[in-house]
């Protein structure tokens, strides 16, 4: 017997499409980046690592791509180190 394909597995966010997934992660993302900005206590963007979104999320690289791809498209996020760090601007 053998396990279920990747495209089948349930991620972090369940039964969902790909492309909710990336929504879904791209909300995350900045979650993450608004918890960062307190911490920091700063309202610059803050930097987030790659390794560390893969991590904390228990997604692919694909997919953690894809949604700070996203993210790149609205303005809110930029390569920073380019596949190591990325910039998340998460105020307005």
């Amino acid at each position: 017997m053998t396990g279920p394909s990747p495209s089948s597995s349930p991620s972090l966010f369940g039964r969902v499409s790909q492309e909710e997934v990336v929504l879904q992660l791209a909300e995350a993302i900045l979650e993450y980046g608004r918890m960062l900005q307190q911490h920091c206590s700063t309202s610059e963007p803050v930097t987030v690592k790659l390794d560390d979104l893969i991590y904390r999320f228990r997604e692919e690289r694909p997919a953690i791509m894809q949604a700070l791809l996203l993210l790149k498209d609205r303005g809110q996020a930029k390569p920073h180190i380019p596949g190591i760090n990325w910039k998340v601007k998460v105020d307005g």
